[in-house]
Order: C-alpha cells, then structure tokens, then sequence
C-alpha cells in the first residue's frame, strides 16, 4: 500500500497535469467555478494537514480531482 505522503504527492501532480493541459476549452464561467472550488481546496487541505488528517486531505483532493475531470469532459 502506498503511503500516505505519496499518494498525496500523486494526487497534486494529477490536479497540475489536468489544470496545466486540459484546461483551454473551458469558458470563464467554469474558470472561474474552478478557480473559486481550487481555493476552497487548499484552505481544506491546510486545515486538515495542520489537524493530522491524512485521511480527509485525501478524501479532497480525489473529490476535486473528480470534479474537475468531470468539468473538463462536459466540454468535449
């Protein structure tokens, strides 16, 4: 099984990946959607770090990668 750290580390560069090259056909509207559920994410992801909460940190970040592969294919 992976540890934690790691598939912490694999998520994050998924999130980068899929920001960094899938992005250019979504309009403002879900830019900005993005941009707004990106922020809640971190403050989410800092809180639960500073808590010792592995678990929950991953729990968001597979939940904002969801989100955001789901945005992304309703613009195909």
């Amino acid at each position: 099984m992976e540890d934690s750290q790691d598939l912490i580390k694999q998520k994050i560069n998924e999130i980068n990946i899929l920001v960094s090259t899938q992005i250019e056909d979504l309009s403002i509207e879900d830019l900005e959607d993005l941009k707004c559920r990106h922020d809640m994410l971190l403050k989410q992801f800092k809180f639960w770090e500073e808590n010792f909460n592995r678990e929950r940190s991953i729990y968001d970040l597979n939940d904002f990668t969801n989100w955001i592969n789901k945005l992304i294919e309703k613009n195909i």
